[in-house]
């Protein structure tokens, strides 16, 4: 079944911010520079009054109201002196020319701002081309055109055009410096402005944080991914303000940036999910929606570079994508969460509905408004309760690692004891006195049982010297069967099966081994007669599944205590701090003991990576 690691999930994102990088620094280097001017910020000054209107009419009334000696004729070419905004009907691909003298200022430049929709525009003064948007890119929307002194006093030239339905929609124009554009774009967009730095300023003091604590990076990955993602969704939203654009002064520039960031959030999203999601079949999904995101991304900047969309279009397909990708990985984790009773997936699918009720609310606010550019309460209100949760939860995973990871340190003297439980003395001085006695005999076991104590030694003595180290589940199997063998070999009572169809992951060494010396001990050794273990290990949806299997005596399962290094109960707690392991125990007086331990197939990949510590 198809899914990446861990490693090469952050490749890609890698990839994708270091292109966004570097493909962004070329397009800002070749725009040109501003620089603020000193003084006040008196917004920009209005231009909207005493514009001469030339466009073609069919409206016969009309007509008629501007040439009543007009007999033969119910439509023509009408101009009037109108004050914007002003809607103008005129046929389909017809053009409506507005022209008005430019003002007198004592500025270098000036700066004409307006907004038109849904319609090709030109700009011009006498000859001069200022703007020729195409009608392909009609949804930059937002024109800023930058005009030098020398044409001051001169008139300007709109022509606007609307193939669509004829209708050309033309706003308020005004003009002024530099400074006064920046303190009027940013008047108009604070609200985008204010959350976009504060989601980074928080996110990025989060993860400053998340650093700086002990632990690894396993115990981190979901607040360091929620804060990853917190920044990514700050600076879309300073991308959506106009204050940014300003500055950049190359719209096209911005749309590039939201197209790289919609991506770069979007991976990082599933990268959240992915932390809380432990079904095999849901995590090769997320892995396929994260290339997927990818080749959207590629696809975005091949098309755009041959000019076949452009990025304001892209930006909207992304949005889509990220939206549906949000709303159908929300109800996988659901799914994952509540059908497979995985708790840690709880928190997230809340913080995902949440945003998901919230963001449809705002639509439908916006609809309501017809587009009017505002950020409302329930589009911040639902990211904010978004990250509140993941970083909540995303902290208390990381304390709760950190508490079972201090409650596992040992000192002087449960080293001493641990060292003479993993020995096992008793078993040692008994498989001896068998190795005499089959020495004396000639028998050819004699060299099965120096071998088998010899491995079993080895791995007291690497249990000791590297107690946690992650291995090969097949290094701990061998440990497991010498131990088997030698009780086998001392006692006639005990049998024992191996049934390990994959051996193929990792975990920490002798956290299996004494389970099995648990269920012979105390199992098998106080039941009457032969006894039998089994030891099975398996893939399932979860992960990786090893099961212990005797028909001893068994115990009440409520009775677990944590009295020694060995005891089920610490040894349950080390395989979930090493690996997230989630561990079952069935017990019947009287019938035997099923110990099952799975360890998630995601943690397992991330043990081949260094274990990181702050």
């Amino acid at each position: 079944m198809f899914r990446l690691k861990d490693n090469q999930l952050h490749i890609i994102l890698g990839i994708i911010c270091a292109a966004s990088f570097i493909i962004g620094c070329i397009f800002v280097l070749s725009g040109d520079k501003h620089s603020f001017l000193k003084g006040e910020f008196p917004e920009l000054q209005n231009m909207s009054e005493g514009w001469v209107i030339t466009y073609e009419t069919h409206d016969a009334r009309k007509w008629k109201q501007y040439n009543p000696d007009d007999k033969e004729n119910d439509y023509g070419t009408i101009t009037e002196i109108l004050g914007l905004p002003v809607d103008i009907e005129t046929p389909k691909g017809k053009e409506v020319i507005l022209s008005r003298k430019l003002p007198e200022t004592i500025e270098d430049k000036i700066y004409v701002v307006f907004k038109t929709k849904n319609q090709h525009v030109t700009v011009s003064i006498n000859e001069d081309i200022f703007l020729d948007n195409d009608y392909k890119e009609d949804s930059f929307s937002y024109h800023i055109i930058e005009i030098p002194k020398d044409y001051q006093n001169m008139v300007i030239t709109l022509r606007a055009r609307n193939d669509d339905n004829g209708i050309v929609s033309m706003g308020k124009i005004r003009y002024g410096d530099y400074t006064q554009l920046m303190f009027d774009s940013f008047r108009e967009s604070r609200s985008y402005v204010f959350i976009g730095i504060l989601l980074i300023l928080i996110s990025g003091i989060s993860l400053v944080a998340c650093i700086m604590m002990t632990g690894t990076f396993i115990s981190k990955k979901l607040i360091r991914y929620t804060c990853l993602q917190g920044i990514a969704v700050g600076i879309l939203f300073l991308l959506g303000s106009r204050l940014l654009r300003v500055m950049i002064n190359r719209e096209f520039i911005c749309y590039y940036m939201q197209c790289c960031f919609v991506i770069i959030a979007s991976i990082l999203h599933l990268l959240v999910i992915r932390c809380v999601i432990r079904k095999k079949k849901i995590l090769s999904i997320v892995d396929i929606g994260v290339l997927l995101y990818s080749v959207v991304f590629v696809s975005v900047i091949v098309l755009q570079w041959f000019g076949l969309i452009t990025f304001d279009t892209a930006y909207i397909v992304e949005l889509i994508a990220f939206a549906v990708g949000v709303i159908a990985y929300t109800l996988l984790m659901g799914t994952a969460a509540y059908d497979y009773g995985q708790k840690n997936g709880k928190p997230v699918f809340v913080a995902n509905l949440v945003l998901i009720v919230c963001t449809a609310l705002e639509l439908i606010l916006d609809v309501a408004s017809k587009g009017n550019e505002k950020v409302r309460i329930p589009f911040v209100v639902g990211w904010g309760i978004y990250y509140v949760i993941l970083w909540i939860f995303g902290m208390k995973l990381a304390g709760k690692a950190e508490i079972r990871r201090d409650a596992l340190s040992n000192d002087v003297t449960e080293l001493k004891q641990r060292i003479i439980e993993q020995f096992n003395p008793n078993l040692l001085f008994a498989s001896f006195k068998t190795l005499q006695q089959l020495i004396k005999n000639n028998s050819a076991q004699s060299t099965k049982m120096i071998y088998y104590i010899s491995a079993y030694v080895m791995g007291n003595i690497k249990a000791m010297t590297g107690g946690g180290d992650i291995i090969d589940f097949e290094e701990e199997l061998n440990h497991i069967i010498a131990y088997l063998q030698l009780q086998k070999t001392r006692s006639g009572k005990l049998d024992f099966a191996i049934e390990c169809k994959v051996k193929d992951f990792r975990l920490p060494r002798n956290s299996i081994e004494p389970m099995v010396e648990n269920a012979v001990a105390y199992g098998v050794a106080a039941k009457e007669g032969k006894g039998n273990v089994v030891i099975r290990s398996y893939e399932r949806e979860e992960g990786y599944a090893i099961q212990i299997i005797d028909d001893g005596v068994g115990f009440d399962t409520n009775k677990l205590k944590k009295h020694s290094e060995t005891s089920l109960r610490n040894l349950f707690e080390l395989l979930e701090d090493k690996c997230d392991a989630l561990t079952e125990v069935i017990s019947k007086e009287g019938k035997g003991t099923v110990i099952t331990i799975i360890i998630p197939m995601l943690e397992n990949e991330l043990m081949d990576e260094p274990d990181y510590e702050e």
